[in-house]
């Protein structure tokens, strides 16, 4: 699952990692994601079937960052992710870089992912 995410969100051509924030380079926009609250969502005869779980992914920005957090959205809905919240930050690098953080929180089956996955 971490592959899948890191394929779709690279398409955006901005820096990428998974549990760590990248470095900013000249765009001014990086983006880091990670997973949570991982539990079995379907059960057969003892046995998990599928997982679900949460996709929280972090847009920092120096700059505007309201297409990024639209082109996210868009690629992690088309790939059978749900959007669930997203809430604006700020932070500070130093006394004088103010960063923009913008927190996407998705829900998804991992079966259902997989599935749009193979469809793409």
């Amino acid at each position: 699952m971490i592959n899948k995410v890191f394929n779709i969100l690279e398409k955006l051509e901005l820096p990428l990692r998974w549990n760590d924030t990248p470095p900013f380079d000249d765009k001014g926009i990086v983006i880091d994601y990670h997973f949570f609250g991982e539990v079995g969502c379907l059960f057969g005869d003892g046995i998990t079937l599928d997982e679900s779980g949460k996709l929280q992914v972090d847009v920092y920005s120096k700059v505007d960052y309201s297409v990024t957090v639209n082109q996210v959205k868009t690629l992690l809905i088309d790939a059978g992710f749900l959007f669930e919240d997203g809430s604006d930050n700020t932070e500070h690098l130093d006394d004088n870089t103010k960063l923009y953080h913008k927190v996407l929180i998705f829900n998804y089956s991992e079966s259902e992912v997989m599935e749009s996955w193979e469809k793409q």
